[in-house]
Parts: structure tokens; sequence; C-alpha cells
């Protein structure tokens, strides 16, 4: 799968894996941050524009657990690519190139399909083949992901609104299903696409993204975007969400 980085630009040393113009999560900061100069991950001005600037309404931050404010773990470096081959969802986080944030029991990836800019996907980290099938562990910490993964889009990539749809419709395909079948089954596993919503267009990196369906239904373009790009948007996110990075 296809990673990403940024436009080369000058900018100040910020917090390990922050992206400068990007509001970073208050747990997503601190002394376990070491402090970066890296310039292929700066904001272009452009993308800066895509930025709320005057939210209508305040947002209660995550719903984090006091006990471990550091629920949400994410690699420092790019992990050894190794996917799964019988169910690219099952692929755990050391081993999957796209994988922005994780918990014991989701991880969140960047989305192939970058129709709208930000669009990511929640996958169980077992082989869960159905909503009813989740335990009630990996409920609430769906929850949990939802109340950060929500206002993180929002503030890294000026979201209006987030979409979260589970379908698993592509598991029961007849010719090319994903996943593949198992013992002359379908074998779903339970993923929610989250795509961002917004009204007006965005500059990334140079690259335009129009939400022309805003208002109905998103349809997915199949639109792949450079590597580049993919990891900005991977790392601005991650700064977003109250994340614990670890080797």
């Amino acid at each position: 799968m296809a990673r990403a980085g940024a436009d080369t630009c000058w900018a100040a040393p910020t917090p390990e894996g922050a992206v400068p113009g990007v509001p970073t999560h208050p747990y997503n900061s601190g002394s376990e941050r070491t402090g970066s100069d890296d310039r292929s991950d700066c904001l272009a001005d452009a993308a800066s524009s895509t930025l709320p600037k005057d939210p209508q309404e305040p947002r209660q931050d995550g719903v984090v657990s006091s006990s471990n404010p550091h629920w949400l773990l994410a690699y420092r470096t790019e992990p050894a690519v190794a996917l799964d081959p019988a169910c690219v969802t099952c692929t755990q986080p050391e081993h999957d190139p796209d994988v922005i944030a994780f918990t014991d029991h989701w991880k969140i990836v960047l989305h192939p399909d970058q129709t709208t800019a930000g669009s990511c996907l929640i996958g169980t980290r077992r082989h869960a083949r159905k909503l009813s099938s989740l335990t009630a562990d990996e409920a609430a910490d769906f929850h949990q992901l939802v109340m950060v993964l929500e206002p993180a889009l929002e503030a890294a990539i000026g979201a209006d609104l987030v979409n979260f749809s589970c379908l698993r419709n592509w598991a029961y395909r007849l010719e090319d299903p994903e996943p593949p079948y198992r013992d002359g089954v379908p074998s779903p596993h339970v993923h929610w696409h989250v795509a961002t919503r917004y009204q007006q267009p965005k500059e990334i990196q140079g690259v335009h993204f129009d939400d022309v369906d805003f208002g109905e239904e998103l349809v997915w373009r199949q639109r792949r975007v450079d590597p580049v790009v993919r990891r900005f948007l991977m790392r601005s996110i991650r700064s977003a969400l109250p994340v614990k990075l670890i080797d």
C-alpha cells in the first residue's frame, strides 16, 4: 500500500510526529516527544486554510481513561511490511504500512481510496465477522475511538462532518471477494469506512480535493494519491489524536 510525506519547506522543530500548523492533541505532546526538524513534513500554505478557525460549538475532547490516558498507540518508525495474505485487515499494526494508530482491539489506517482527503478505515484486530460478535470491550473501545477520531479529522483536515459506515459487502462477491472465502463461505471482517466530508474544496500538499457529493451519500471513486501526500495525511491525523508513540 502507498505511504506518504510532504513538500520540502522549512519549519521550526515540532513535537515528534506532529505536523506544523495542525492542532496537536494535549496527550500527544510533552516529555515523551523529542522534537523533529524533518523538512518533508511541513504544511503547505494552502493546507492551513483547511483548518477550522471558528468552531460553531465547543467540542469535548475524546473520552480517555484516567487510568490509561495513552490507550491509543502509534509507532515512531515505519513498520516492516508484511500484509496478511488471507485478510489484509487482519494485518497487525506492526506490519501495516498504512496504520495511523491502534488500540488493543482496533486499528485506524488511512483509506486506500482518498476520494475525500483523510478518509480512514477502522478495523478490528481479530477477525470478527459481524457487529453482533463484538465483545463488550471491543464495543466500548470503538466508542472511545469515535470520540477522538471525529474531532481529530475536523481539526487536521477541516472536515465539516464525518461519515461512519460498516458494510462488508465485498466479502460476499462471487468474483474476487475481499477477504477471500474460507471453506467455501464468505468471511467478512468488521471494519468501518470513515469518510471526511467538506463543503469547500481543499488544497493539501498541492493536491486538490473536492467533495462533489457533499450533502449526499459519498460515491467512492477509487482515488489514489501520491505516497508523499499519504504520509502527510497520516501524520496530520496522528498529530491530532491522543497517541503514545512506541518503538
